[in-house]
């Protein structure tokens, strides 16, 4: 059909991997995270960005003197910046409408701007600046360079549960972060894996050109 030609493409163009039949075995690369966490609902993850990058409201002038090396930065793990998020397919109408296809299918390119969205929560939960603390309007934008890899177990995502997307840095270069994302549909009694995602996340300057170094990534003892 139409729509199964226009996701293999998308999913080609990102190098994404179907994964059929029982000879392949899927890798992933989520950490596991032993904590209680309440998911945030997809809107939730929206309004929060608005006020942490500066959507509203100016930033402070004393906020705006960045370090030029990451040696300037304190050290962050995977566990600093793991988190979930809720897409709320099945419990909210309005979201179901605006992510289902007239064949019933969920729409795959407002599920990859869901996965933007949070790579970029994620990058911004990560980073940490001196004198800046977590959720005010900062001087630096995260910038979606690529979408490294998606590997898919099922790319025919129905609307009948919500979905659950989780995530976290899992590498880090000078000023580039890369994201990891699991998505899972949630059915009742047991999870259903659906794909795995990797997102090249960029600090930058806001209003600037100028790539801004991040924290370097270590293993949490």
């Amino acid at each position: 059909m139409a729509l199964s030609r226009t996701l293999a493409t998308l999913l080609r163009q990102a190098n994404c991997q179907r994964m059929t039949g029982t000879s392949v075995c899927l890798v992933r690369s989520i950490i596991t995270f032993k904590e209680p966490i309440r998911p945030k609902m997809m809107p939730e993850v929206m309004e929060a960005l608005k006020s942490y990058v500066g959507y509203v409201g100016d930033i402070p002038a004393a906020h705006t003197k960045l370090p030029s090396s990451q040696d300037e930065l304190p050290v962050r793990s995977m566990v600093d910046s793991y988190d979930e998020c809720i897409i709320p397919l099945a419990s909210s109408l309005a979201m179901q409408k605006s992510h289902t296809s007239g064949q019933g299918f969920v729409r795959f390119g407002r599920i990859l701007e869901d996965m933007d969205e949070f790579a970029v929560w994620l990058s911004y939960r990560y980073v940490q600046y001196p004198g800046l603390s977590f959720g005010v309007p900062m001087p630096v934008n995260m910038v979606t360079a690529l979408v490294d890899s998606i590997r898919s177990d099922d790319m025919d995502i129905r609307p009948q549960h919500d979905l659950k997307l989780c995530g976290h840095i899992s590498w880090v270069g000078r000023t580039s972060m890369e994201v990891t994302m699991e998505l899972q549909a949630l059915v009742p009694e047991q999870p259903r894996y659906l794909l795995t995602a990797k997102f090249v996340m960029v600090a930058m300057e806001a209003n600037a050109t100028k790539t801004v170094p991040v924290n370097k990534l270590v293993p949490k003892k």
